[in-house]
């Protein structure tokens, strides 16, 4: 979003904060002044009107001041309170908006099942060292007994697991944790209730699974909100974006739109803890065409294709950086730094200092440079005969990157800095054409390619079977 800049002359501004005293010269500002002087000022007539109203019907003035008193006690008389409700969309939660079920504290967490019990997660985070862990068992309120107890079992048992993880319980409708669950690998969990003082942590043995999942979601007025009530919500709502980046604008969504997912979930101990793969997306707007997602791997073939085994992976992108703002775009401008109008032959992007750079194709690296007076730190890549890309003024290069190197679409070329002739942070991308500048965001760029002839049987079958599978998806209510 760019700035507004207002310019205010500030002569003007002093004008009109002052008054002029008429036959003393002086400037003073307009404020009211209070007589000292018991002789109040003639009313003007108006004002002996009004005046004379109250004060020959006193009944008046007192009628009103009653009833005034009435009204603000039946405002603000205090009421009993009755149950929190909040409206769900009945489209995708035909059960819980017919109930109108008071809010629960945890509509937003993850449920998990402990040993037959159902609990809430409070608090779910890699392991941290013993006096990180003390702030939070103790911002928790967790007793000195019990913080103690398992603070010297994890430094015996856990302590050198890099993967080691912690779970914080809590019962439903309440936020004080009653379980400390330690996962020091995946197949192993040790309970330690946090009610019982004295008890011992139960270490149980954990069952690892991968199940098919699937969920349809309708689109409300808070756009993503059905989808975050479920398990790994937030996992799926990320990768659905990134997978459909290239057909759906995901910022001109609308209330009504439908999707439909089927995906691989990591289930322990019946909790799914993980997102593995999606399989395939049925995006379905209110106006629009529908897009299709399909899962398909085949020897070095891997990726999303859409129906007609179209790769969904864009072949070139248009921005180096990500949610990065154009500062300053493509063709004639004022430059900044040289004070009149020149071709700019890139386009700037805005973006913090240490902002990752991404490469936006697959390419061979041609040259990384320092060059003080004007472009900075730059790499130059090479995409196939006919393109060839610049990062300007980066702060500093990823490691790894140098001349003649191979780097994929999306790998980490630098970082956002202010070298060379910039005015600010921001990254410079150029955009050539068989050695002629382009407009990076309005230019045609190359398309996928479809599917080989040799690999399009494979797909047809397996994307047949998802299309069947995603027809069957019916409106499923919230867990």
């Amino acid at each position: 979003m760019s700035s507004k800049k207002f310019h205010i002359n500030p002569e003007e501004g002093k004008e009109k904060s002052k008054i002029r005293i008429k036959g003393t010269g002086a400037e003073q500002s307009p404020i009211k002044i209070r007589s000292k002087s018991n002789k109040s000022a003639p009313l003007s007539p108006r004002q002996q009107a009004g005046r004379g109203l109250f004060f020959r019907k006193p009944w008046l003035a007192g009628g009103l001041a009653i009833g005034l008193i009435v009204l603000l006690a039946v405002i603000f008389w205090p009421r009993e309170a009755g149950p929190s409700v909040v409206e769900v969309n009945p489209e995708t939660t035909p059960e819980k908006s017919s109930s109108n079920q008071p809010v629960s504290i945890h509509q937003m967490q993850d449920a998990y099942v402990l040993q037959g019990d159902l609990f809430f997660v409070v608090q779910n985070a890699p392991l941290p060292p013993a006096d990180q862990l003390v702030s939070v068992l103790s911002s928790f309120e967790v007793p000195q007994e019990r913080q103690q107890y398992i603070l010297s079992y994890v430094s015996l048992q856990a302590n050198q697991e890099a993967q080691a993880r912690y779970v914080l319980l809590a019962r439903a409708d309440s936020k004080k944790p009653v379980r400390f669950v330690l996962e020091p690998t995946e197949f192993i969990q040790t309970v330690f209730d946090l009610e019982q003082a004295g008890s011992d942590g139960v270490t149980l043995p954990r069952t690892l699974t991968f199940e098919t999942q699937v969920l349809y979601g309708l689109i409300d007025q808070e756009i993503w909100d059905p989808l975050l009530n479920y398990p790994m919500g937030n996992r799926l709502m990320k990768e659905l974006e990134e997978i459909l980046i290239s057909k759906v604008n995901f910022y001109r969504v609308k209330p009504g739109d439908q999707y439909k997912l089927i995906y691989k979930a990591k289930v322990i101990d019946g909790n799914i803890r993980d997102v593995s793969a999606i399989e395939a997306i049925h995006f379905k707007p209110q106006q629009g065409p529908e897009v299709f997602a399909f899962s398909f791997q085949e020897g070095a073939i891997k990726g999303y294709f859409d129906e007609e085994g179209r790769t969904l992976k864009q072949t070139f992108w248009r921005a180096p950086v990500k949610f990065a703002q154009v500062s300053s775009q493509f063709g004639m401008r004022y430059h900044p730094t040289e004070e009149e109008q020149i071709f700019h032959r890139g386009v700037d992007f805005a973006a913090r200092m240490g902002t990752p750079i991404y490469a936006v194709a697959d390419g061979t690296i041609l040259q990384v440079l320092y060059d003080p007076h004007l472009n900075g730190r730059f790499v130059k890549m090479k995409h196939g005969p006919d393109y060839v890309t610049f990062y300007l003024h980066m702060q500093r290069f990823h490691p790894g990157i140098r001349p003649n190197a191979f780097v994929r679409q999306g790998d980490t070329l630098g970082y956002v800095g202010n070298t060379g002739r910039s005015t600010g942070p921001h990254v410079c991308f150029h955009l050539r054409y068989q050695g002629k500048p382009i407009d990076s965001q309005t230019a045609p760029l190359p398309q996928p390619q479809p599917l080989s002839d040799k690999y399009l049987p494979a797909f047809r079958l397996r994307r047949d079977s998802l299309q069947v599978q995603l027809s069957q998806i019916r409106r499923l209510s919230l867990p």
